[in-house]
């Protein structure tokens, strides 16, 4: 998200009331404190304090906003600040008079004067102190430890007993972020075991980072996700040529970072990280070495004490990956037979047999492992759509019609439609008929009964199915109205006081009222009135809600 695009990545509402604040005036004392670092104030019922630390070209890397709002947009006022420092830049350019007044200010201090504002600087901003390590080390560059330790200078400034509130996790990923620019900086070809060794730091500290603070705006994660890739990228490039003694290093590095994110559970991150190690398969002879670092990694502790397999799943398919970049079909065949046991391997089975034109060997494997897998459903549904493929793939029309209605009957719409594909038009109605009998019991099968109800015009089935459903009624009606408006009336009507009757306290009551406004949407004002004074009548004991009642 940058500056120009924030209307397409905010919710409407609340883009339109930051929108307002920024056109009242709201946005007062706008200053760039540092490069790309903006500060605002945004006066309303309260005061709240917004931060906006951009990066090249408006993108906006982290916001912070004082105020309660909670939720992985940004609020309202930090959008009106947004839309100032937009306007501000538009107006005035980028701030080179400022930058010129600073160093002739800086020029007229003296050394001791100078001092000073470094080391104030230097403790305030992790980016001042990246800048001075990098032109002062030795090594000409900043390396793990200075970065280890900007990190964690940055986010001792957001911890709060031992906790970094959600407020507080932009300014205490800012010395990862800091890390970060230092690193996207480099050149990949030249410093590309640095930049990795930076960005490996970068995810592991945000990686224990996680465990102590609110990331509910994925803002830590946003960190995680950004060096997950840059290392993908730089390894694309990365060496320029086959260096054996540097390629080891490195894939012991990763191979340690992967068993520890493994063994804290941390997502993504180590399939990520080994997914970066086999694009080397691609460009050196390092077939069998990366698969030896696979083989180590899943046999490990980490992995097998894992009490789900995902892990495990994953990397054996990596392992299946590389022998197929090699062509030796005699390996795959035994690696697949060793791993069996896990879904991706038998599915990567199935789509070998129907990529060599084995229909019927495809169509035998789904069925095996439908009943190998019957205690799951959902690996059964995805045996029977393998097996629909292959199906299509060998031209049997009259199996897949077959199958494609116990695939609708499990409530996969995707396959009602391939169904009246092959059903003919004359048998259609009565297909319809057996299918709907079969979703209309179903928990899972519900939403599929509807909207084959609404697609084939089935009107009052559909009244009928909001009878035995009330709750229905409240996404359903736009579909009634026209043709059965007092039925409609009376199961809407139902369905409150059911809502009403069930209600334990307040919180129900506003939910009700909620009903009876949708109520009024379907009904008109005129029927919500009478509903709303039935209901007063009805309930004249009940405060709560007949004071929820006459807020409507």
């Amino acid at each position: 998200m940058n500056l120009d695009n924030l209307e397409r990545n905010v919710p409407a509402k609340i883009y339109n009331r930051g929108v307002d604040y920024f056109i009242k005036g709201s946005v007062q004392g706008l200053k760039q404190e540092f490069p790309n670092h903006w500060y605002a104030k945004v006066e309303g019922t309260e005061d709240y304090h917004v931060s906006v630390y951009l990066k090249d070209a408006g993108m906006i890397l982290s916001t912070s906003c004082t105020c309660p709002f909670e939720s992985d947009s940004l609020c309202k006022h930090e959008v009106a600040v947004c839309l100032a420092i937009s306007h501000y830049i538009e107006e005035n350019g980028p701030a080179e008079v400022a930058e010129v007044e600073i160093l002739q200010q800086l020029k007229s201090l003296k050394k001791a004067e100078l001092m000073a504002i470094l080391e104030e600087l230097t403790e305030q901003e992790p980016a001042a102190k990246t800048f001075l390590i990098n032109k002062f080390s030795r090594s000409a560059g900043l390396d793990e430890a200075a970065a280890r330790r900007i990190i964690r200078k940055s986010a001792a400034r957001g911890i709060r007993r031992r906790f970094i509130e959600w407020d507080e996790v932009d300014q205490a990923v800012e010395g990862a972020w800091e890390v970060y620019d230092y690193a996207e900086k480099m050149d990949p070809l030249r410093t590309g075991e640095q930049m990795i060794r930076l960005y490996l730091t970068i995810v592991k500290e945000c990686v224990e980072l996680q465990k102590m603070a609110d990331d509910s705006s994925g803002t830590i994660g946003s960190v995680i996700s950004a060096s997950l890739d840059a290392i993908g990228e730089v390894m694309e490039v990365w060496p320029v040529e086959f260096d054996e003694p540097t390629i080891d290093s490195m894939l012991q590095l990763l191979s340690d970072h992967i068993l520890n994110h493994i063994k804290l559970d941390m997502g993504d991150a180590p399939m990520s990280l080994m997914d970066s190690a086999v694009q080397w398969v691609e460009r050196f002879p390092l077939s069998q070495k990366i698969f030896d670092v696979i083989e180590n990694i899943a046999v490990s502790d980490a992995v097998r004490n894992k009490t789900y397999h995902y892990e495990a799943e994953r990397l054996r398919m990596f392992q299946l990956d590389i022998l197929c970049r090699q062509q030796d079909g005699q390996a795959i065949e035994a690696f697949i037979k060793n791993h069996r046991q896990y879904p991706r391997i038998r599915k990567a089975e199935v789509q070998r047999a129907m990529d060599a034109g084995d229909t019927d060997g495809a169509v035998r494997l789904c069925k095996t492992y439908e009943e190998m897998d019957a205690a799951f459903p959902g690996l059964v549904q995805d045996w029977k759509m393998m097996r629909f493929d292959a199906y299509r793939q060998a031209g049997y029309k009259l199996h897949m019609r077959d199958l494609a209605f116990d695939l609708a009957a499990a409530g996969n719409e995707e396959y009602y439609h391939r169904l009246k594909e092959l059903v003919p038009a004359e048998s259609w109605p009565d297909t319809v008929e057996r299918l709907l009998s079969k979703l209309a019991n179903g928990y899972w099968q519900q939403a599929l009964y509807e909207s084959i109800l609404i697609t084939e015009g089935m009107t009052e089935k559909l009244l009928e199915h909001c009878r035995s459903n009330l709750r229905e009624i409240e996404k359903l009606y736009p579909h009634l109205i026209e043709i059965y408006p007092h039925e409609v009336e009376e199961i809407f009507t139902a369905y409150i006081y059911q809502s009403i009757r069930e209600a334990g306290g307040r919180p129900q009551y506003r939910a009700a009222c909620g009903k009876i406004r949708k109520f009024g949407q379907a009904l008109g004002r005129e029927a919500a009135v009478r509903l709303v004074e039935e209901i007063r009548f009805a309930y004249p004991n009940r405060p709560a809600l007949l004071d929820e009642l006459s807020k409507l």
